[in-house]
């Protein structure tokens, strides 16, 4: 995407939030996480490309599914350390 025009940006930002709606419908997110991943997947779209905001979107979907295989093994951590498993804005900023 070379070009800013408003129909590219609001494309950007509309696939994004509804990605972060499925995710957060799927209970990956928090809704805070919901706003944060489709504001950061809106800017990485809108600025790199379709490309870019795939491999987030890969990252993000592989991680999630691993939390979710592995949560079994990691009881005892996310007793001290964890905030559910809904990722929250800040988890998703980072």
């Amino acid at each position: 995407m070379n070009e800013f025009s408003i129909f590219e940006v609001s494309k950007a930002f509309l696939l994004a939030f509804f990605v972060a709606g499925l995710a957060w419908r799927l209970g990956y997110l928090s809704i805070s996480g919901f706003f944060a991943a489709g504001i950061l997947g809106g800017i990485v779209y809108g600025i790199a490309g379709l490309d870019w905001a795939f491999l987030l979107i890969v990252f993000f979907l592989s991680s999630s599914i691993l939390s979710k295989i592995f949560s079994g093994k990691k009881k005892n951590v996310a007793k001290q350390f964890s905030k559910g498993g809904s990722r929250d804005w800040m988890q998703v900023a980072a």
